[in-house]
């Protein structure tokens, strides 16, 4: 297995090269934030959908026909502001894919009728998501400390279905033409033809010549503690709890904070704080995990805690929520809880080496980050070589339970009362 990063003027290519791989899959992404508008935000939902109803030469129904002959997958998806291309295929049809992959990124159609397809089917899903108490209670929280323009906010549902109405083919062609005036990253794991061949293809499609690019940061802060939407058509209250983390990927004290973070609602299992007390000795939720997003080399990020509870155990289970965050920063990790988590991250990164696509999506977030190798050997082995002090020394500077802030949604007009007067003590 060897692993290489190759940075061109425009474009750069991360390969994975493993010998006799019998599947190869790859990531093209590329930066296309600009303003965040409502609009922006409607093109966003809309291009890479379309960017899949066909080309020049082929139809919708002709390219994904074509994909599918070949048992190949080509997926695209926006977030924040950022495209992805995820190709897979097995290693003999990989030619094909990067052929069908060309024309997509060179002769895209964006039929009218595929326009209007894709503008119903997401005004569909918006009709859907009206009452996704999961998304509304997130949105809320990073609305809370991001501006409009920054690429982590998000408009309304009302303001997008507005906007879904107004785009135009030019406004679709000015994005694609966006595609073609920014930097592209490129991540690739399979043998090493495969690998050389997706270089070269790349090398061929990636942009002659690149604009500057406007990258819009606006974080704000809030005084609004508590905010809660009320849709009575659901079961449980999910919950949003968090605070502004400023740290960026580079900064000397975020491997530390993430090492707290796992003792306090490590993402999957029951090791956390948060899973082993809140729900195996509480019962008060099925799940709890909390997680630090939005950093990288020049943007801050969020401390977020996900859950939910039953209306009646709602004010109990944030209670317990905030009294477990609350010890940990005044008193910090244990010692048993140190030795513990290292051998739960070691073993985690060891777990990780064993799959090839798991080591794929790895490189390719640091390669995002345009990480060279060495930065991410030297990354990773920070995230390992914290101290028990330093580690608390994070904990005590970022978070203060007084600086978080809880977004619900559900049917939350029962302890509507508790809980604004619960947040108020803390």
């Amino acid at each position: 297995m060897n692993t290489t990063i190759t940075p061109h003027k425009n474009y750069s290519v991360a390969s994975l090269t493993i010998d006799n791989c019998p599947v190869v899959k790859a990531y093209l992404c590329v930066d296309l934030h600009h303003h965040n508008s409502a609009a922006d935000q409607a093109a966003f939902a809309m291009y890479g959908d379309l960017l899949l109803s066909g080309t020049d030469k082929l139809s919708r129904e002709a390219f994904l026909s074509a994909l599918s002959n070949i048992g190949a997958e080509i997926a695209t998806s926006v977030q924040d502001g950022v495209l992805t291309i995820a190709l897979t295929s097995p290693v003999p049809v990989w030619k094909k894919v990067l052929a069908l992959t060309s024309d997509l990124l060179i002769k895209p159609a964006f039929a009218p009728t595929e326009r209007e397809r894709v503008a119903r089917l997401i005004k569909n899903a918006i009709h859907d998501e009206q009452e996704n108490t999961k998304r509304i209670a997130s949105e809320a929280l990073h609305n809370s400390f991001y501006k409009p323009n920054d690429r982590h906010a998000r408009c309304t549902l009302t303001q997008l279905g507005t906007a879904l109405s107004q785009i135009t083919a030019a406004d679709i062609t000015r994005l694609h033409t966006r595609l073609h005036a920014n930097p592209w990253t490129i991540t690739v794991v399979g043998d090493k033809d495969a690998c050389d061949l997706t270089t070269k293809t790349f090398a061929k499609l990636a942009p002659k010549s690149i604009t500057p690019q406007t990258r819009t940061v606006a974080t704000k802060t809030t005084t609004d503690r508590l905010q809660l939407t009320h849709i009575p058509s659901k079961d449980n209250i999910e919950f949003s709890i968090g605070c502004p983390i400023a740290l960026t990927i580079t900064d000397p004290e975020l491997p530390a904070l993430l090492f707290g973070v796992a003792v306090l609602a490590k993402y999957g299992g029951f090791a956390g704080r948060l899973m082993s007390i809140v729900r195996e000795k509480e019962g008060l939720t099925y799940s709890i995990y909390g997680r630090v997003t939005g950093t990288d080399v020049a943007e801050t990020g969020v401390f977020q805690i996900g859950t939910f509870f039953n209306p009646p155990q709602a004010l109990q289970g944030v209670t317990s929520t905030f009294r477990e965050i609350t010890n940990l920063y005044k008193h910090g990790i244990t010692d048993a809880e140190f030795k513990s988590f290292k051998t739960i991250l070691e073993t985690q990164t060891i777990l990780r080496a064993d799959s090839p696509l798991r080591q794929l999506d790895t490189l390719h977030l640091y390669h995002k980050l345009r990480f060279t190798t060495d930065q991410i050997i030297a990354f990773e082995a920070s995230l390992l070589d914290v101290t028990k002090p330093g580690v608390n020394h994070a904990i005590k500077t970022y978070l203060d339970p007084q600086t978080m802030i809880v977004c619900g949604a559900g049917p939350v007009s029962t302890v509507q009362k508790d809980l604004e007067a619960f947040i108020k003590t803390v």
